[in-house]
């Protein structure tokens, strides 16, 4: 489909998701609380207010996370030196493991949030980290944060794009792996609460903003009693609550 996110951040973009509207007509089809499995900083601040109504895991959240930047700081250099791999939020293995534990212990419908940030910033390619990857994503960040160009050095759009293709490429596979393991009757859906801008309006990163680089995300659908097809009409995600709720409620009516 031709679908808009509600905003071009995460904050901005979150109650056009998980909507207070969803989680009730959930609970009133029978489905157990929904569940959101993430390791999104500002994802836990949103749910926070809403802890009836939903249930969270935030898989970076343990005793000693944060605790000693510098000391992380270290180990993602040891990391990089030694794997290749840098160490920000968990990854989409990471996510998977605890979505799928948790499926397990399912005995009635379920709906769950997988919130991955694989493909979002720093720009550090899985397996194939090089320190020079450290400088490009630091003055990455003080082009973003100052909304200074003169910070980039030539070939830097270049390589950004190229580690954040690979990190796409990474997630693929991840999700592929997650298909294989559920079950078949699962109706799965995909999209992504903003995009991402590489100079090709001038700005970098994301930010406020209404143009298609940030807001125009993707929306692949699998459902369990329907043919492959591609739709081609615009979507916007104030009414993704409804349309989630009314593929649930098709497939109920197939099944009966």
């Amino acid at each position: 489909m031709n679908t808009w996110a509600g905003g071009s951040y995460t904050a901005e973009s979150i109650p056009f998701i998980l909507s207070e509207y969803l989680y009730y007509q959930l609970r009133r089809r029978k489905y157990i609380i929904p569940t959101v499995v993430h390791s999104n900083q500002y994802v836990t601040r949103y749910f926070e207010r809403d802890k009836d109504n939903l249930r969270y895991f935030n898989i970076d959240l343990h005793p000693d996370a944060q605790k000693n930047k510098y000391l992380a700081r270290l180990r993602n250099f040891w990391s990089i030196l030694t794997t290749k791999t840098y160490h920000g939020e968990s990854s989409a293995t990471d996510i998977n493991k605890v979505a799928l534990k948790t499926i397990s212990r399912f005995s009635s419908p379920f709906f769950i949030c997988l919130w991955y940030m694989d493909v979002h910033p720093p720009h550090f390619p899985p397996g194939e980290t090089k320190l020079s990857d450290i400088q490009l994503n630091s003055r990455y960040k003080r082009t973003v944060l100052r909304r200074d160009s003169d910070y980039l050095l030539e070939g830097d759009i270049d390589k950004l794009i190229e580690n954040y293709d690979k990190k796409i490429k990474y997630f693929d596979d991840s999700l592929f792996m997650l298909l294989s393991e559920l079950p078949d009757k699962t109706i799965i859906i995909l999209t992504a609460d903003h995009g991402e801008e590489f100079m090709e309006r001038g700005g970098l990163g994301h930010h406020e903003g209404e143009i298609p680089e940030l807001r125009h995300v993707p929306l692949i659908i699998r459902r369990p009693h329907t043919k492959s097809d591609v739709v081609d009409r615009s979507f916007d995600f104030k009414y993704f609550d409804k349309f989630v709720l009314d593929i649930i409620d098709q497939e109920i009516s197939i099944d009966e």
